[in-house]
């Protein structure tokens, strides 16, 4: 048929119309199947009319034949079209039902070739339709002599064929099928529906049950057998037996004699598949060599098809050897299908953009938006692919601004889940609802639960990237199924490396594309040691974007050793010009080294997760010194539990009543005197009034640790997680609600993942440079008592540099300069954006002062940040109380490079916080972080306080007379993130 179908289009509908009215007897006599209605349906796919195909395609469906089990072959290419057009348009749940229709089909009338009258030779060729100067093939073969329609022989059983005086049980007639279009139809459903299914097509029964139908199908060899054969090995594809498919696909794409055939197109598009999942270069070639084959079938579905896959291999290359091939194709097949003709303008942009072309990149992009705007062009998935090409062009341009909202709209597409658009969000909902109705269970769930959630394959993002950023977005619900299924099952160990996951997930879900952009930047910078054997392996490949970065990240190193050998503060005015430009000079490589980030992190290639680092599988785990412990909570959907790793073992347990902690921590709190009392009333409390609420904390949170195994621990690093960030486990008792407490008898430090438990950052571990930042916090109500204690901290430590100096640089330029950094003054996080708050307070709401700044480049912030000002949601009266400020600003900090970070769950201020930090910097150059800083509350608490001079006391307070040191509203409050644990040789 041909395929400039616009202006004939109206007109064969009229005509279909007017066959619907003409008596079954007289259309009988020049009916063929599938129906007229299913050949328009194809040409409306083909331009891009979306709604209109389907209207067609289940008009077909509605007018093709019928016998007592059902619908007939016929409708076998409909239903697999219609399946198409819905997948097309985002509806993946009802194309797998279409799909399986069409496979049905095949199984009900499973001997139907066996009465097709088959060609008894292929004489004559078969012209080739025009496509254009693009479509010139290094294939030396030629077209098929396929007739269109071929006689079926049938015996009647249906009252539509029955002619009056004929015997029902011995009438038999020969129908016209196009047979070649039923088994092409019905290849492509097995094809598409692999694709949707994914992994869930191992052991599927309908694809198993095809396999035993197509195994037993005894055809002599000629266009049937091939075409059977083909479809055969794209089943045993699709349940992962690639290796008994390859010989099948080759064989299929030609007939003897080196015939082309209707489903040449398909066994190119197949075989490119599986030489690209073998990473051979030829790939791209044999999938032009497919869209060249559709092209000259007019099948322009599966041209667009191979094209948009022929892109993939080259990106890590930065080739862009598509690029004019694309656009000739796109201006070639523009009057024949608007479909292929805006696919391969979108390829000739992609193509552009990842080789350094933005401005074609741009070019070819205008001309596909041209086509997408068309009248009656309704092509939703393709629409997501030109904003993925939108977003890869303006991270080109350095744009990236309009790259993220380009990727917005990607994921508005790629994350909908009613009805799911991406096989991988489909793939999670088939198999939550599977576990839920009990359809799933044991380790088949785990493994395809895991599986889901382990990230984007290599061969997803080649494949189709809409769908690959559809599975870089963390999905809690479905890594809490997980990690409660473990737990159900008593299985700990593995459990606690979900349990990693779980929570590095709660802080990648907030970053730009889930992290990606972030694993860049550590891949490319971080030392050896601190990546895994397949980031390792990526580093030392790199693609042509990742070396870009690398030089990049090279000279912006350069640049800081430069300013590491100049004074931070500028000694005359050409000293100011030089420190000016250089400090110019770095911000402007940061600027470009994050646009190549952006496009390295959408690009189609394979990143491995580097941050927070995975603690993997017990093999991986460090065997800590005996009396070292990390005690790691995670939700379970409505249940928390705790697990401890110890001894090299893991016990869990589950908190009691996890909805209760919250108002107990914070009436807890609110005794210790950290929000204001009314009418002046003391803030101190005294031990009877907050230990009752320690004991029963203590109780629930530690419901599982027996006595004698908490007194055996020494050194703990705690991992909590929600309302438990607010909670000083230093204060709760060990077992006797009057005895020692937690914080005397075990050194305790935080983490916000278990993996930076064990493996907490060291980046910055050379540098020695401290830098102050000296707020009204200290005395907020006395200046000159607050310039004189800021004064004595920074006269604490030789040749403190006080930030931000003359050039009031912004924090995420000027934290890797420095080895350690204290910041007393306020800093108050957004509930609603803990990544925009400033971790050095004097830039906050500033470019480049935000916490999400300092994690990119130039990245690497200092290795140890003191905030003792940092004020968490508990602290203040209707605070946010879910604890991810608290979590979100470790994670942060922490991705930043920085190793040890202090933090307050409530800012104290005053003589004791000062106390505190004089009496740390002056020891921790002898001594570690976490040993100075138990040295220093051990200090503080033996020390007699003014009340007057500090911020959170009250009239009631003064009038009481001095305050001991030992209450613990002055030194409860802190956390030290980061510390190291101790491992054994």
């Amino acid at each position: 048929m041909t395929t400039n179908v616009r202006p004939w289009i109206p007109v064969l509908c009229g005509g279909l119309l007017l066959t619907m009215f003409t008596p079954a007897r007289a259309q009988n006599s020049a009916r063929t199947y599938p129906p007229q209605q299913y050949y328009v349906g194809l040409a409306a796919l083909r331009e891009g009319a979306l709604p209109d195909a389907v209207d067609l395609f289940e008009s077909a469906i509605r007018s093709g034949r019928t016998d007592p089990s059902g619908k007939w072959i016929d409708s076998i290419p409909a239903y697999a079209m219609l399946g198409e057009c819905n997948y097309q348009l985002g509806n993946l749940p009802l194309a797998h039902q279409n799909f399986d229709a069409a496979i049905g089909l095949m199984l009900r009338h499973s001997g139907w070739l066996k009465a097709v009258k088959w060609p008894q030779a292929l004489a004559g060729v078969k012209a080739p339709l025009n496509a254009g100067s693009w479509a010139s093939s290094g294939r030396r073969t030629t077209l098929a002599n396929i007739p269109n329609t071929m006689l079926f022989s049938v015996e009647i059983n249906d009252l539509d064929d029955y002619v009056e005086g004929s015997s029902l049980l011995q009438f038999s007639k020969m129908l016209k099928v196009d047979a070649a279009e039923i088994l092409r139809g019905l290849a492509w459903a097995v094809y598409r529906r692999s694709q949707v299914l994914g992994g869930l097509s191992i052991d599927d029964p309908i694809n198993e049950r095809l396999l035993t139908t197509l195994d037993r199908q005894q055809m002599q060899p000629g266009p049937a057998m091939t075409w059977i054969n083909l479809i055969r090995a794209i089943a045993l594809i699709a349940d992962n037996q690639p290796q008994q498919a390859i010989g099948l696909v080759d064989q299929a794409a030609t007939l003897q004699g080196n015939f082309d055939h209707p489903l040449t197109p398909i066994a190119l598009l197949v075989g490119a598949n599986l030489l690209m999942i073998g990473g051979q270069p030829q790939a791209t070639t044999q999938y032009v060599e497919a869209a060249i084959s559709a092209s000259a079938f007019g099948q322009y579905e599966i041209a667009a098809e191979a094209m948009r896959i022929a892109v993939g291999p080259l990106a890590s290359q930065g080739s862009g050897a598509l690029t004019g091939r694309a656009n000739a194709a796109g201006l070639q097949m523009a009057r024949k299908s608007r479909l292929m003709a805006a696919t391969s303008y979108l390829v000739a942009a992609e193509s552009a953009a990842n080789s350094g072309q933005p401005q074609d990149a741009q070019r070819s992009l205008a001309d596909a938006r041209s086509i997408l705007s068309r009248r009656n062009t309704v092509l939703p998935r393709l629409e997501a692919y030109a904003n993925y090409c939108l977003a890869l062009t303006a991270f080109q341009k350095g744009d990236t601004k309009a790259a993220a909202v380009a990727l917005d709209k990607v994921m508005v597409f790629a994350l909908r889940d009613a009805p799911a658009t991406c096989p991988h969000t489909y793939q999670l909902t088939i198999v939550q609802n599977a576990m839920a109705g009990g359809g799933i269970g044991g380790r088949t769930a785990d493994e395809l639960l895991t599986a889901l959630s382990s990230g984007p394959s290599l061969g997803q993002w080649l494949i189709d990237p809409v769908n690959a950023l559809s599975a870089t977005r963390p999905h809690q619900a479905v890594d809490q199924m997980r990690f409660s299924g473990l737990i159900q099952r008593r299985k700990y160990e593995e459990a606690l490396q979900v349990a990693d996951e779980v929570l590095g997930n709660r802080f990648r879900a907030q970053l730009p594309l889930s992290g990606r952009m972030l694993d860049v930047r550590w891949l490319l910078s971080a030392p050896k040691d601190h990546l895994s054997a397949a980031a390792l392996e990526v580093r030392d490949k790199p693609t042509a974007t990742l070396k870009a970065i690398s030089a990049l990240a090279t000279l912006m190193s350069d640049h800081q050793t430069t300013l590491a050998g100049l004074p931070f503060e500028a000694a005359d005015a050409p000293q100011a010009t030089q420190l000016q430009s250089n400090w110019t000079e770095l911000a402007t490589a940061a600027d470009r080294a994050e646009t190549l980030v952006g496009q390295a992190a959408v690009q189609r290639m394979k990143l491995p997760r580097v941050f927070p680092p995975a603690i993997g599988d017990k093999s991986m785990w460090p065997q800590l010194t005996p009396g070292h412990a990390v005690v790691t909570f995670c939700p379970a959907g409505p249940d928390l539990i705790g697990m401890l790793y110890t001894n090299g073992n893991v016990t869990a347990w589950p908190v009691q009543r996890p909805a209760s902690l919250l108002p107990q921590i914070s009436q807890w709190v609110k005794t210790l005197g950290v929000v204001r009392r009314r009418g002046g009333a003391a803030q101190l409390s005294t031990p009877d009034q907050w230990q009752p609420i320690a004991q029963s904390l203590r109780q629930q949170v530690f419901a599982g640790i027996p006595p004698e195994t908490l007194t055996s621990i020494k050194r703990l690093v705690i991992v909590p997680y929600g309302t438990l960030w607010y909670l000083p486990f230093e204060l709760l008792p060990m077992e006797d609600p009057k005895g020692p407490m937690m914080g005397d008898a075990i050194s305790i430090s935080y983490a916000p993942t278990p993996g930076l438990a064990l493996n907490p950052p060291a980046l910055s571990q050379n540098k020695i440079l401290t830098g102050a930042i000296a707020g009204r916090f200290l005395s907020p109500t006395d200046a000159e008592l607050n310039d004189q204690l800021s004064q004595e901290l920074i006269d604490a430590v030789a040749d403190t540099e006080r930030l931000p100096g003359q050039a009031n640089l912004p924090g995420a330029l000027i934290a890797p300069r420095f080895g350690r950094v204290w910041v007393a003054a306020p800093i108050k996080p957004n509930p609603k954006a803990p990544l925009s708050v400033s971790p050095f307070a004097y830039d906050q709401s500033k470019p480049g002062g935000d916490l999400a700044s300092w994690i990119r480049f130039p990245w690497g912030g200092p290795g140890e940040l003191l905030m003792p000002g940092f004020q968490s949601g508990i602290s203040t009266a209707g605070g946010a109380v879910n604890g991810d400020e608290m979590f979100m600003m470790a994670c942060g900090l922490q991705a930043s490079g920085a190793k040890q970070v202090l933090m307050s769950r409530w800012a104290v201020g005053g003589q004791s916080t000062a106390s505190l930090l004089r009496e740390y910097l002056g020891e921790v150059e002898f001594s570690s972080p976490l040993d100075s800083w138990r040295r220093s509350v051990v200090l503080l608490r033996n020390q007699e306080l003014d009340p007057s001079t500090e911020p959170l006391l009250s009239d009631g307070d003064i009038k009481a007379g001095p305050a001991s040191g030992s209450n613990p509203l002055f030194w409860s409050g802190y956390l030290m993130i980061g510390a190291d644990i101790e491992r054994r040789p």
